[in-house]
């Protein structure tokens, strides 16, 4: 699967790495994702800790899914928005299996 990042700062190997065994993981639960765009950004919200927003569009045949999550960290972003596309690919995939 490919995927893009898209951030307003250059994105350590690090975090990068991470996001991209996320997404990685998605495909147990379904094989044909073209492919993904992870949107990063931070808020300027000073008073609470959960400033980091990441985004994620996975591209599927047929359909475009997506999750969002804003959270403390990146990395615990990146785990709430794939356990939200899991459950997604998983429910579509139970559609598409009643249909046939």
């Amino acid at each position: 699967m490919q995927f893009r990042i898209h951030a307003p700062w250059e994105v350590n190997t690090y975090l990068s790495e991470i996001i991209k065994e996320k997404l990685n993981k998605l495909e147990h639960f379904f094989s044909s994702i073209q492919h993904a765009d992870v949107f990063l950004a931070k808020t300027d919200n000073h008073q609470h800790s959960d400033n980091k927003n990441l985004e994620i569009r996975l591209k599927i045949p047929g359909a475009t899914l997506f999750a969002e999550a804003r959270e403390e960290s990146f990395e615990k972003g990146a785990a709430e928005c794939y356990d939200k596309l899991k459950v997604q690919l998983i429910r579509l995939k139970e559609k598409r299996a009643e249909r046939y």
